[in-house]
């Protein structure tokens, strides 16, 4: 039965005429931070709605997952959390305190460490675990974190929550569950002593909390607990994954395909399909969105302009309502992202959400690629027709939004050529230095094609490729402040990155990537000109990127028929 246990009434039908309940449900960290309200709704509300079924039911047990989030990064003597998701956690241990002391219902609360296993994908120490699956998988992996930490298998939580059911105990005990003490190239070695082509990785920061928070299981009746070895537990996990399962949320098989025929695709529908953004009607109306000649001026030798409204308030609040469902990793629409990253940062501290594929999943970002505010001016700097190549959606949430390493956009892009591609950055919310803005280097995009890096690993990372004199330039790096709804255009080798976000308000953009019409396929899967992922639709070698998922957005002979020198263009970005 699938429900959603911040609904009472969905809840009370799933528990009825049960002994007892086992609540594992929660939207993790990253989800926390980006969603707090929402978030509040399921991990509290939710664990409220819990205790209250069991009441209501008359059940007399509860067991839970809490976290060992609860405890802060600076000292282990008690809990204090500094993540939305760790205290909503600690507020739910108080709630089954609660619940015991005034109606005598028993709980346990487990608090683990590192939870690896078969399906544990998603949050921001899920990397063990998807290591395991990439190895199963033959491709190679880089896990977000380093150093030491307790290692969980995903059975032994299940162990111990199962055996709370069966027990006959009083109170509301909670306990923290350490697993296996090793590090995290420990792990890595592990697999390999097992799969020995497996070619991973590790790399940022160590998890700030391990090696200060008391590690015995706590609990009296989990005494003869013997936590699974990572031998055991991680043979059982690449079993899983070699045998052909895998978490719907990262493959390509039966089940996704049969999610994605009951999901619509909205990548099939090459026009819009509202009203959000009205279409012009005459070579006036489109003309009224054009860049001026200073600003194709500008764009030519800075590589970037910025400053150009494409959304008003309108289209603003309703794009923003569809990203708030789309960072749940579970919404309608979840299999039909080409990536999706709940947290794409190296280091666990931070945060940054990463997705590509909103167009196919929501109406208003589909529309959006047709707003004619956006198409003119890609059609100038262009100089001719555009295709669609994909859309990018950013969030940084308040306070540990991580950075956007320095990078050239075509670096991901050699698989497709020539070089004649248009990145729009466009703001969600207000951009500024305190939040992590946009920053451009002026003139870098004449300094041809750099090694592509890690998206949000270390900022200055790239610098290690560059010249003296390039890393001079840096110094006149450029920040994009903007109000929302206001956007940059840049030059596809331009350097760019943003830093961390450290102020109190979050910060979200979305991203429209656009090539010239005639750009072709350069696609090899054995070499570096292959995307990250193969979820994008491919095109044989040697054609022409095109069809439903790389629909032309503006045809110039279609629009303008013989006057398409009323709009001044320029003559293309390929080199």
């Amino acid at each position: 039965m699938a429900g959603d246990v911040s609904k009472k009434s969905e809840l009370d039908d799933a528990i009825r005429d049960c002994e007892g309940e086992i609540n594992l449900a929660g939207l993790l960290t990253p989800e926390c931070s980006q969603i707090p309200v929402r978030s509040a709704e399921v991990n509290l509300i939710g664990a409220i709605n819990v205790f209250e079924g069991a009441l209501k039911h008359g059940l007399k047990k509860v067991a839970y997952t809490s976290s060992i989030g609860v405890y802060g990064p600076d000292h282990a003597e008690f809990p204090e959390p500094t993540t939305h998701y760790g205290s909503f956690k600690l507020a739910s241990e108080g709630v089954a305190r609660a619940f015991y002391e005034e109606h005598g219902i028993s709980s346990l609360g487990v608090r683990p460490f590192v939870v690896y296993g078969p399906g544990r994908e998603i949050g921001g120490s899920a990397g063990p675990s998807i290591a395991c699956r990439m190895a199963a998988q033959g491709q190679a992996y880089q896990i977000p974190f380093t150093g030491l930490t307790g290692f969980v298998y995903a059975g032994d939580v299940a162990e111990i929550l199962c055996q709370a059911m069966l027990e006959d105990f009083q109170g509301a005990p909670v306990i923290n569950m350490p697993g296996i003490t090793a590090t995290v190239d420990d792990f890595i070695l592990e697999i390999k002593n097992q799969m020995p082509d497996a070619i991973l990785s590790s790399e940022g920061s160590p998890l700030p909390v391990f090696g200060k928070i008391p590690t015995e299981l706590s609990w009296s009746l989990s005494k003869n607990h013997e936590p699974t070895p990572l031998r055991t537990g991680i043979a059982n996990t690449l079993e899983y994954y070699k045998s052909g399962n895998v978490n719907p949320q990262n493959s390509d098989d039966a089940l996704i395909e049969e999610k994605k025929i009951m999901n619509e695709d909205l990548g099939l529908i090459s026009q819009p399909i509202t009203d959000l953004f009205p279409q012009p009607e005459s070579i006036d109306e489109w003309a009224s969105y054009a860049l001026s000649e200073e600003q194709l001026h500008e764009f030519q030798q800075n590589g970037f302009i910025h400053g150009i409204q494409l959304l008003n308030e309108d289209q603003i609040q309703g794009l923003r309502q569809e990203l708030e469902e789309m960072v749940i990793p579970d919404h309608e629409g979840r299999v039909l992202f080409y990536e999706y990253h709940s947290n794409e940062s190296t280091h666990p501290e931070t945060f940054l959400f990463h997705a590509l594929g909103a167009w196919r999943v929501r109406k208003a970002f589909h529309d959006l690629l047709w707003n004619p505010a956006f198409l003119i001016p890609a059609y100038q700097l262009l100089g001719k027709g555009i295709r669609f190549f994909h859309d990018q959606l950013f969030c940084k949430p308040a306070n540990h939004g991580s950075v956007v390493s320095w990078h050239q956009d075509y670096s991901y892009w050699t698989w497709t050529k020539p070089m004649n591609h248009l990145t729009c950055w466009i703001g969600l919310d207000d951009s500024n230095e305190e939040n992590g803005c946009l920053h451009y280097v002026p003139g870098s995009h004449r300094w041809g094609l750099i090694d592509k890096l890690d998206l949000a690993g270390e900022m200055d990372a790239v610098q290690d490729l560059l010249t003296p004199e390039q890393i001079r330039n840096f110094e006149k790096k450029t920040p994009i402040v903007m109000k929302a709804g206001y956007a940059s255009f840049h030059h596809p080798v331009l350097m760019h990155g943003s830093f961390e976000n450290r102020s109190p308000s979050q910060r979200r953009a979305t991203v429209i990537n656009v090539f010239g019409d005639g750009v072709v396929s350069n696609l090899d899967f054995n070499t570096v000109k292959a995307p990250g992922t193969k979820n994008y639709p491919a095109i044989p070698v040697g054609e022409k990127m095109r069809g439903s998922y790389y629909p032309l957005l503006f045809n110039p002979e279609k629009e303008f028929k013989n006057a398409e020198n009323i709009i001044p263009k320029l003559g293309g970005l390929n080199s």
